[in-house]
């Protein structure tokens, strides 16, 4: 739904957590879109995480933009207990939920077709992401 971010090659599908959906109350994604190649780490865009587990997207703090999102392929959306949790899959640990504020690394790829309810054309091809201290993303 919201960020693409420049890296490459993009593959859509869901990643496995690790984990069985029993045990972790977790659904894994179906289709949100996965990249297996080095993302740029030259951007930086801050703030909110929305979406679902077969989209997510960042709504921009500065713009208010909403920029879809493509993960790494060891990244995954999954339906948690307290809602839609972005996991680390190497490690099952939750890298932040929707509603976070967030700080993101990679790149924008104009040419990355984005989520179709979001308006912005182009994805973030994401590098890496993190939970922001500050509610705004200005400890960066």
């Amino acid at each position: 739904m919201r960020i693409s971010l420049v890296a490459g090659l993009v593959a859509a599908g869901g990643l496995l957590v690790g984990c069985d959906e029993a045990d972790s109350g977790t659904k894994e994604s179906p289709g949100q879109p996965t990249h297996t190649s080095e993302a740029s780490e030259g951007a930086l865009f801050r703030g909110v995480l929305g979406g679902g587990i077969d989209c997510l997207w960042i709504e921009e703090f500065d713009t208010g933009d909403q920029l879809s999102m493509v993960v790494p392929s060891w990244m995954s959306p999954v339906q948690g207990n307290n809602g839609v949790e972005v996991v680390d899959a190497r490690s099952g640990d939750v890298l932040a939920s929707v509603g976070d504020p967030v700080a993101i690394t990679g790149g924008f790829d104009r040419n990355e077709p984005g989520c179709s309810d979001v308006g912005h054309a182009g994805s973030v091809v994401v590098g890496g992401l993190r939970v922001c201290d500050d509610p705004k993303c200005e400890d960066e």
